[in-house]
């Protein structure tokens, strides 16, 4: 409620060329959702206003690592192994909160849609120059013909799943977009019943050492 006075009142703060849209559209998904809780809250407006920020140099292996060790407990709960592999330093030029709610949100669903006894191994590696993170994991996957609108807007694969464990259908549309605004990519391969693997790359941005 009181983000939707907010914008109510403040909506003119955030008028651009299509400024009463965006509002209206926030406002209207966050009537939709209010159940869905703060911190998904957070995440879409944030996905929607923010549009600059101020990029710096980010290692990915030190960001994985604090995301798993956020959700280790909750992968333990439902007897989840999280395997890390995690091949030297991946320096790319981000947001440095984006990268952070990119990782959380993949590694959040990697358990949320595995299976008892299963494994998310995540994987961070040079590829020339660039920097891949890799995250597969062996739960009910996804069926092909939706595999070209997991990254929309709203789209739920199995929506009696995603009431029960409170999915909105947003997360992976909000990490598509974070990841392209940060100039990386994003893609999924999937096959029902044996799990997923989501693929997120960005330009390596090495430092120069200063002549000693």
């Amino acid at each position: 409620t009181a983000v939707l006075c907010t914008l109510d009142v403040d909506g003119a703060a955030y008028a651009g060329p299509d400024g009463s849209f965006m509002c209206d559209a926030v406002k209207g998904n966050i009537k939709s959702f209010k159940g869905a809780g703060d911190s998904f809250l957070a995440s879409f407006i944030r996905e929607i206003i923010v549009k600059d920020g101020d990029c710096e140099i980010v290692y990915m292996t030190p960001t994985i690592e604090r995301v798993v060790r956020m959700l280790r407990g909750i992968a333990a709960q439902n007897d989840i192994a999280i395997e890390l592999q995690l091949e030297g330093d991946c320096p790319v030029l981000v947001l440095e909160d984006d990268l952070y709610q990119i990782i959380f949100n993949l590694v959040e669903n990697g358990i949320k849609y595995n299976r008892p006894g299963g494994t998310l191994h995540i994987e961070a590696l040079r590829d020339g120059d660039n920097a891949v993170l890799r995250i597969t994991d062996t739960g009910v996957g996804v069926p092909e013909e939706s595999i070209s609108h997991l990254f929309e807007r709203f789209y739920r694969v199995d929506k009696a799943r995603a009431r029960k464990s409170g999915g909105s259908g947003l997360g992976l549309s909000i990490v598509r977009n974070m990841v392209e605004r940060n100039g990386g990519t994003i893609c999924v391969s999937s096959v029902l019943g044996e799990g997923s693997v989501f693929t997120v790359t960005f330009p390596i941005f090495d430092v120069e050492e200063e002549d000693q």
